[in-house]
């Protein structure tokens, strides 16, 4: 078994390499968040070169370290899998956050896919990682976890008979074929008549340069499948594309996605399907950013990731990222009235929620909300706020007046990315009743709350999709990391 700590990892104290070739041939692995200074976890926003350089380590496995989402304080594993039977409350010191397919993260740390434990499977060998050492210190909790991690190579599993342990195809071992993987039920998931296991020699789960790509029926796109092609791997110097990370996101984009791949240059051009990302930066050859565009469906689905260079050359990775269904949230306008003696007073609360139980908050870069009301001037609006939930996100809001009666309301994100689930802004209202010439008034958004001058509180909801936009994307980052 080997461990490697967060800060061996920066210090280059073992090559990533050499670990994950001893994974694959069904050595274990266990990685721990500790180890790292101390600023680099817990202090400011690390050093876009220290963060990429630990972000990717452990790219191949589909994980990646967060050094910019600390994981402090004591997490709950929801769970009756067997190596959280013994997990307590344990209390975690500030380490990197770990990104990673939800079915992988047996204890989350406030998102389904950043977890404080994780385990994955690499080739015939295992990896379990923690953002922190403290669990270990509990003789159960060790004891499950290192019996799992010495069966390594012994508990496999090869369904299609490829040569491929299943949990290496299925990475997510939801049972599904996703982007990025290969089918632990097809021996020859691509059909160019190689099967999985001789495409992919090392095991590794991804594609050296001495390999072609089992997800790719033609890996140097030169029209020939690769079982009929003599010369089936493209030139030394071409561009390859290896896996999107995340591979999964909806159908909305609006997010940053990390490109793993080889010979990539500062001016390469990304693909989504036939959608150009808006910007893309280069940390160094084999890893790049690129801004996620809109799907253009609200369904979602597969698409080719594409990537051309300055020179014109061009990789191809079918299948190589999925589209989500757009996103749906639920709009919510709840109108209370004060107390009894301010009659015809009261306040209009936004909110927004998810539009089912298991949704992550959307990216929402912008939440613009025109309320008109249905007697005009007889409304008045008067004080307007962010919910201390958008204030303490970072997010701000700005109102416009509009014509009489109406206003419009708009909500900006903070520096987490996005607008909170929740309550999002308020504002106060009052009824003038010089002016008021109807018994019911009604404020339109997308959504109609009809309410009276009385005491009580009202609330209607709709559900609504997620758009993004043309030119929606942020500036592209000016510091291309080399």
């Amino acid at each position: 078994m080997v461990v490697v700590t967060a800060g061996a990892a920066l210090e280059g104290a073992v090559t990533r390499q050499a670990v994950l070739d001893y994974v694959a041939e069904g050595g274990a692995l266990l990685f721990l968040g500790g180890g790292a200074p101390v600023e680099a976890v817990a202090g400011p926003a690390p050093a876009a070169d220290t963060w990429a350089a630990l972000l990717s380590w452990l790219a191949p496995l589909d994980v990646q370290i967060r050094m910019d989402k600390p994981v402090q304080g004591t997490f709950e594993a929801p769970g009756d899998e067997v190596l959280t039977r013994h997990w307590h409350t344990f209390r975690l010191a500030a380490g990197p956050g770990i990104e990673a397919p939800a079915a992988s993260v047996l204890v989350p740390a406030g998102e389904p896919t950043m977890g404080a434990f994780v385990v994955r499977e690499y080739g015939y060998g295992r990896v379990a990682l923690l953002s922190a050492d403290s669990p270990l210190g509990d003789t159960a909790f060790a004891a499950d976890l290192f019996e799992w991690l010495a069966r390594a190579n012994r508990d496999r599993h090869d369904m299609d008979g490829d040569l491929l342990p299943d949990g290496l195809e299925d990475k997510d071992n939801n049972g599904n074929l996703d982007a990025g993987e290969t089918s632990f039920l097809n021996p020859d998931t691509d059909g160019d008549g190689i099967p999985d296991g001789l495409e992919d020699r090392n095991r590794s789960g991804g594609t050296d340069d001495s390999e072609t790509d089992p997800r790719n029926v033609d890996s140097d796109s030169d029209g020939l499948f690769d079982g009929a092609d003599p010369l089936p791997l493209p030139p030394l110097d071409a561009p390859r594309l290896l896996a999107a990370v995340p591979a999964v996101a909806p159908a909305e984009g609006n997010q940053a996605v990390l490109i793993l791949g080889r010979n990539l240059t500062p001016q390469s051009r990304f693909w989504f399907g036939e959608r150009p990302a808006a910007w893309a930066r280069l940390f160094n050859s084999g890893h790049a950013e690129a801004w996620l565009p809109d799907a253009g469906t609200n369904e979602g689905g597969p698409v080719t990731l594409r990537v051309v260079t300055a020179d014109g050359q061009e990789a191809l990775l079918p299948g190589g990222f999925t589209y989500r269904a757009r996103t749906k949230v639920v709009l919510k306008l709840i109108s209370s009235a004060r107390t009894e003696a301010e009659i015809g007073r009261g306040s209009l609360t936004v909110m927004l929620a998810p539009a089912a139980r298991e949704d992550a908050p959307p990216r929402l870069s912008r939440l613009l909300l025109l309320l008109r009301s249905s007697v005009g001037a007889a409304l008045v609006w008067e004080k307007s706020e962010a919910t201390a939930r958008l204030a303490e996100a970072g997010g701000t809001i700005q109102v416009r007046p509009s014509e009489a009666g109406s206003i419009l309301m708009e909500a900006h994100p903070g520096r987490a990315g996005g607008i909170p689930y929740g309550s999002v802004f308020r504002v106060s209202w009052r009824v003038n009743w010089a002016a008021l010439t109807e018994a019911l008034v009604t404020v339109e958004a997308p959504i109609a709350l009809v309410f009276t001058a009385h005491e009580g509180t009202l609330a209607v909801e709709k559900e609504l999709l997620v758009l993004t936009p043309a030119g929606a994307a942020p500036p592209a980052p000016q510091r291309q990391v080399e």
